[in-house]
C-alpha cells in the first residue's frame, strides 16, 4: 500500500503548490475533497475523512484565471477563506540580508561546509538586485555561492554579473526572466523538471517558456 500525499499529511498541514496549474480534472477531484472533508485511497473502497489543514500557493492571479474560465470559481471560493498576500522580494528589501544569511548558514550545513559569512559589498548589491525569481531566486544565489565559493565569506565577485550590477541595471524583465531560466537549467544542467521546481513553475511552463526564449 502506497499512501497518497493526502494521508500522509495526517492532521498537519498540506501545502498545495502552484495550485493555478492543476488540469480541470484535478480541480475537479480536489473541490470534492474539500467540499466533503474525506478522500478515497487510489483502489480504496472507504471514504478516509481529511483531518490536514490545506494552504495553497501561487504566484497567479486566481480571480482573473476565474474570469478566463482557466480556474473553477467553486473551487476558488473554497481556497480563498484566508488570503495572505505576499509582496515580492524587491518591495520587502529589509528581508534580503536577513533571508541571505539564513540560507548561506542553511546551505553550509546541507553540502557540509564551513558556516559561509557575507560579505558587506556582496550584501550592498544584493540589496539593491530587483529579484525576478524573488525568494527562490535567492536562495539558488546562496546555493551556489555555498557550492563553487572557496573562501570564508561570499564576496561581491562571487555574485553572477547582473546581481553585481544591482539597481543600475535597466534590462527588460523578460531579459532577467530569460537569464535566470538559463541560469537555473544551467545549475541543473538541463534537467527540466528539477529546474521547474527550483523556479517554482510547472514543467509544462518551463518548456513554454523555453521556446519562447530559444534556450534550446
Amino acid at each position: 500500500m502506497k499512501r497518497g500525499r493526502v494521508e500522509m499529511a495526517g492532521e498537519g498541514t498540506l501545502v498545495l503548490n502552484e495550485i493555478a496549474a492543476l488540469s480541470p480534472p484535478m480541480q475537479a477531484k480536489l473541490l470534492r475533497v474539500i467540499e466533503e472533508r474525506s478522500f478515497d485511497r487510489l483502489g480504496g473502497s472507504r471514504s478516509i475523512p481529511l483531518k490536514a489543514r490545506l494552504i495553497s500557493i501561487t504566484n497567479v492571479d486566481l480571480e482573473q484565471a476565474v474570469e478566463q474560465k482557466a480556474f473553477r470559481q467553486d473551487l476558488y471560493y473554497r481556497l480563498n477563506v484566508v488570503p495572505l498576500l505576499l509582496a515580492p522580494l524587491r518591495e520587502r528589501r529589509k528581508d534580503i540580508l536577513p533571508l541571505a544569511e539564513h540560507f548561506l548558514a542553511q546551505l553550509s550545513a546541507l553540502h557540509h561546509r564551513d558556516k559561509k559569512l557575507l560579505a558587506e559589498r556582496a550584501g550592498e548589491a544584493l540589496e539593491k538586485y530587483d529579484f525576478p525569481g524573488n525568494v527562490r531566486e535567492l536562495r539558488n544565489l546562496m546555493e551556489r555561492a555555498v557550492v563553487q565559493g572557496t573562501g570564508p565569506r561570499l564576496e561581491l565577485e562571487e555574485l553572477p554579473p547582473h546581481v553585481r550590477g544591482g539597481g543600475a541595471r535597466r534590462a527588460t524583465l523578460e531579459e532577467r526572466e530569460r537569464d535566470y531560466i538559463a541560469e537555473i537549467l544551467d545549475y541543473t544542467r538541463g534537467k527540466k523538471s528539477k529546474a521547474a521546481e527550483i523556479l517554482g513553475i510547472t514543467r509544462k511552463t518551463l518548456l513554454e517558456k523555453r521556446k519562447r526564449y530559444n534556450l534550446d
